[in-house]
């Protein structure tokens, strides 16, 4: 590496020194501006080092020639050559000079062993990509001084910035090449548009544009920063800021940017494959179920057959059980299939009391050839009307309802009630005198899918999967589901429901 030196301190120089010819760089030094300038002609260095306290201001004088911003006639136009300012005087407004002349970075003395050297390594090494390499940000801020000041640093750091001097320029090109764009940096006080009104426009016109917005101003009133934040902003950097908090900043929203992208992607993905896996379970179950039916109708032929023996007629009884249990199996997959497949959001308005007590007399066969007594019960006896998902509310009560009646035992009670409306949702129970749970499968019967299963009362195949579904059905209509229950006394479950 080739570093010329510019400082007028000999104890600097030596430690410069020091710390740049451990590695065999080759290292030059000038005390003054001409003999500087002289040098960097002449040596064309990978890097240039220049003390920002020397008297006159004359390292700024010598990076304002070598970047061509200088008023001499003697001016380099060099845009690339990192320039690095030491100082013991670190403030803003000396950093906001050395970047308006076109420094690189700054340093502080005394610095850390190496650290001189280590940022030296990762200005110089064009092998090395800069961690916001291509970045593009669109600045808008109304003061010139200001963008160019930011335009320089972020184009030292790789970054692309596109320059805009208010509000509503900052927002047509946002509209036209929002595709390139990756965070906005705003003022707040701008003409035409302020920031505040323009954060405001993107957040409710591009509600879809994952775009950090990231304020630089002076105001210090905790009301308007406030406001900010509440208009969409990103993040807040007040005024005088320094480079290596704006860099920072930027590298965590954009970081977090990426991140939600892929996050964003890998939803998508996912939702392929459920897509795909829910049309395999559709097309698989329907064409289980045909072979599957042709098989127990036939096993049911040959029940009847008056040459079986009793051995025969058992194995045929358990070929026609086992093919029961695979049809209930079945339709539950189907109709979890159709949960999966069908929009939640398609809602029409209902009489609940009339729908209800529907499916309470569509049940009751099912109940009277166990003995069991089917109720419906409301709290209101004027109609109850409310906007839901039509199919979701039958399949959920049918679940529960036809679970109650499998297993409680003959002469017992099977009840659906409409039990009032709470802020908003509706409060349906059902609730049956059957065998219970035991309290260890009562604390995970809503969240192991299907890892629960057992024959009705008497001997109706269970899959499991019916507590499934409903679990299902209630979380994709925004509701709530409770239970409790006794072993050999009955089950309450509970449901809430919004009202649409």
């Amino acid at each position: 590496m080739k570093v010329l030196i510019f400082d007028d301190n000999p104890l600097t120089k030596q430690l410069l020194a020091s710390e740049f010819q451990r590695e065999a760089d080759q290292l030059v030094e000038a005390a003054d501006l001409e003999k500087a300038l002289q040098q960097y002609y002449e040596f064309k260095p990978d890097l240039f080092v220049i003390n920002a306290d020397l008297s006159d201001e004359v390292g700024f004088e010598a990076c304002a020639r070598v970047r061509g911003l200088s008023a001499s006639k003697v001016n380099f136009n060099d845009n690339q050559t990192p320039i690095i300012f030491l100082t013991n005087n670190d403030t803003y407004e000396a950093r906001k000079k050395g970047f308006e002349v076109g420094a690189t970075d700054f340093v502080t003395r005394p610095y850390i062993t190496s650290e001189l050297k280590s940022l030296a390594f990762r200005l110089t090494d064009k092998q090395r990509p800069k961690s916001l390499q291509g970045v593009t940000v669109l600045i808008a801020e109304d003061n010139d001084a200001t963008l160019k000041l930011l335009d320089r640093i972020l184009r030292s750091e790789g970054i692309v910035p596109i320059l805009a001097r208010n509000g509503q320029e900052a927002w047509d090109i946002l509209r036209e090449r929002q595709s390139e764009i990756d965070l906005l940096l705003a003022d707040y006080l701008m003409p035409e548009l302020d920031g505040l009104s323009l954060c405001r426009k993107i957040r409710q016109e591009m509600p879809k544009l994952a775009l950090p917005i990231i304020f630089l101003s002076g105001i210090s009133e905790m009301d308007s920063v406030v406001e900010l934040f509440k208009a969409g902003a990103s993040d807040y950097i007040p005024k005088p800021f320094t480079k290596e908090e704006l860099l920072a900043r930027f590298k965590v929203h954009l970081e977090a940017k990426a991140l939600r992208k892929k996050l964003e992607q890998q939803v998508e993905e996912l939702e392929k494959l459920n897509q795909v896996k829910n049309k395999v379970i559709a097309i698989t179950s329907h064409d289980l179920r045909s072979p599957l039916n042709g098989i127990m109708g036939l096993t049911s032929l040959l029940k009847d057959a008056e040459n079986l023996n009793e051995t025969q007629q058992e194995w045929l009884t358990m070929i026609y059980h086992s093919g029961e249990i695979l049809l209930s199996l079945i339709h539950d997959l189907l109709v979890l299939g159709d949960i999966y497949t069908e929009d939640s959001q398609d809602q029409v308005e209902v009489e609940l009391n009339q729908s209800l007590s529907m499916l309470v007399e569509n049940m009751r066969t099912m109940a009277a050839a166990k003995d069991i007594r089917m109720m419906y019960k409301s709290f209101s006896a004027t109609p109850v009307l409310a906007r839901v998902h039509l199919n979701s509310l039958v399949r959920l009560c049918n679940n529960l309802l036809s679970n109650a009646v499998k297993f409680t035992p003959a002469g017992g009670m099977v009840k659906l009630e409409l039990a009032g409306v709470e802020e908003g949702r509706m409060k349906i129970v059902v609730q049956d005198t059957g065998i219970g749970f035991k309290p260890e499968v009562l604390s995970k019967i809503f969240t192991e899918f299907g890892s629960y299963s057992r024959p009705g009362t008497v001997g109706e195949p269970s899959t499991g999967l019916g507590l499934s579904i409903v679990v299902e059905l209630v979380e994709r209509l925004g509701g709530e589901i409770s239970v409790k229950s006794t072993p050999n006394e009955g089950s309450q479950f509970t449901i809430l429901l919004p009202m649409g």
